[in-house]
């Protein structure tokens, strides 16, 4: 039987545990991206990446998050907020949602799991929730990494508009990762998971770089990676509707994925 709130707090705990060189390892990576881009700042701030963006295609500057790219909120959000950090988020969150179920499963993992007196619900739901909390930390990484650089370099860019950019990075991350992990629940397979996830992540990408610059604004709009790069990230802080529907799809891969994984067979 199900029980939709107990999350396995043990569970949770022992995934974080598990996971420690990764968030180590992917947190420190982030971090230097971050203050790597931020850093490069007073090289390009000003007229001089405004001119170079002049010679591309209207089209092409809007799909790309370039039109303000030479004020300190424009050049963040078209390189850590806009492009590295939410890709290199999604290949973090996508390979652990998948890695969480599928590969403990395969190896007899879940199966040691189960034996002990905890519900599927527990075990499943407990690893989703390791996932959330890994992506934080991740996103906590990016924001004091790149807040720490601005301060160096004098970037004029304020804490609240870095905080309103992890609000927008972190919401857009985690529906992708509980997508790897509903359809590693669900299947059982990693390559599943992943390639599903993976998939549909490029798909939308590619929406979002076509409508724009094909005049379809239409194909644009299916894409989250439209609805994340339109709302202004840095400037006026993440769509409210971006958010709720982020919670939603998350809420429903939670309750698809914990469902079907209760009733099918686990390999032992």
């Amino acid at each position: 039987m199900i029980r939709p709130l107990g999350f396995g707090v043990e569970v949770t705990r022992s995934q974080l545990w598990r996971s420690r060189p990764a968030i180590i390892g992917w947190s420190c990576a982030l971090a230097g991206v971050s203050a790597l881009y931020t850093g490069f700042w007073p090289a390009f701030e000003g007229e001089t990446l405004e001119a170079l963006t002049d010679e591309l295609p209207p089209g092409l500057v809007d799909a790309l998050g370039y039109e303000a790219i030479g004020t300190a909120e424009g050049w963040l959000t078209s390189t850590t907020y806009g492009l590295l950090g939410p890709l290199l988020l999604l290949a973090f969150g996508i390979g652990y949602g998948a890695r969480s179920m599928a590969t403990d499963e395969r190896d007899g993992v879940l199966a040691v799991e189960l034996a002990q007196p905890i519900t599927r619900a527990e075990a499943s739901l407990g690893r989703l929730l390791a996932g959330i909390v890994q992506l934080a930390i991740l996103v906590i990484a990016v924001t004091v990494a790149t807040r720490i650089t601005a301060s160096i370099v004098g970037m004029d860019i304020a804490t609240s508009q870095l905080i309103e950019g992890a609000d927008g990075l972190f919401t857009f991350a985690v529906p992708w990762m509980a997508t790897s992990w509903a359809l590693a629940a669900i299947s059982g397979r990693r390559d599943v998971a992943v390639g599903i996830t993976t998939g549909l992540a490029v798909l939308a990408y590619v929406f979002h770089i076509l409508g724009p610059a094909t005049g379809y604004d239409q194909l644009g709009n299916l894409s989250p990676f439209h609805w994340y790069l339109e709302s202004e990230l840095l400037a006026v802080g993440p769509d409210r509707g971006v958010l709720v529907f982020a919670l939603v799809t998350t809420a429903c891969m939670a309750v698809m994925g914990a469902t079907v994984f209760a009733r099918r067979d686990v390999a032992s």
